[in-house]
């Protein structure tokens, strides 16, 4: 197998939020748990947080920092 690469002048931009994940009951976005998603934030005590509060996450494309567990 080969395999080239080649890296990135910059991120691409985030994908659009999909339609359907405010409608679903239940679910938390990562705005309402407080989640960076900035490439420069720690977000492992809210995700923690936010994986406690709700049965579905949604998280759009970003930059999660995580560094621990989650469980």
């Amino acid at each position: 197998m080969i395999y080239r690469a080649t890296p990135l002048d910059a991120m691409p931009e985030p994908c659009p939020r999909h339609p359907a994940a405010a409608a679903n009951r239940g679910m938390g976005e990562r705005s309402h748990a407080r989640v960076a998603g900035d490439g420069a934030t720690d977000d492992t005590a809210a995700i923690r947080k936010a994986i406690a509060g709700h049965r579905v996450l949604y998280f759009p494309s970003g930059r999660y920092i995580i560094k621990d567990t989650l469980a």
